[in-house]
């Protein structure tokens, strides 16, 4: 079950996603403060990075670049109402715009984190495959 780390200084969008994204597929920690969700990035590894844009502190993509740094196969996702254009070049698999369905949100994250995380599997099988290929030449010889 992937494991989310979800960010939004509004406290109650926070009760709110967790409430539905734990209904289902997901393992949910839901913080306002994007300093404390720092802090617990840098303790507990997560899957996903579900934030919010425009924040005290830390703005989103701020967020994602310093979580990066802790946790590089993090598949880190904006939710936020801000414009598209917004996060053109930026570090991230995919925007969810506000106000979203919240009876789709689950799929919209599961359709994101699947796109992530098959060219990296892809990646990871390849070089085990050419390891046990190498491994697999040097006893035949």
């Amino acid at each position: 079950m992937p494991k989310i780390l979800y960010v939004d200084d509004d406290v109650e969008m926070c009760h709110l996603m967790k409430s539905t994204l734990n209904h289902g597929q997901f393992q949910v920690v839901a913080l306002s403060d994007p300093r404390q969700a720092l802090d617990v990035g840098s303790q507990e590894s997560f899957d996903i990075l579900l934030t919010d844009y425009n924040m005290p502190w830390l703005n989103g993509l701020e967020l994602i670049e310093l979580l990066l740094e802790k946790q590089p196969r993090i598949c880190p996702m904006i939710f936020s109402g801000a414009p598209p254009s917004t996060f053109i070049g930026a570090q991230v698999a995919g925007v969810i715009r506000k106000p979203a369905d919240l009876d789709k949100i689950q799929e919209q994250v599961l359709q994101i984190y699947r796109s992530f995380v098959s060219p990296h599997t892809q990646q990871r099988l390849r070089t085990l495959t050419d390891r046990i290929n190498a491994w697999c030449d040097t006893v035949g010889e």
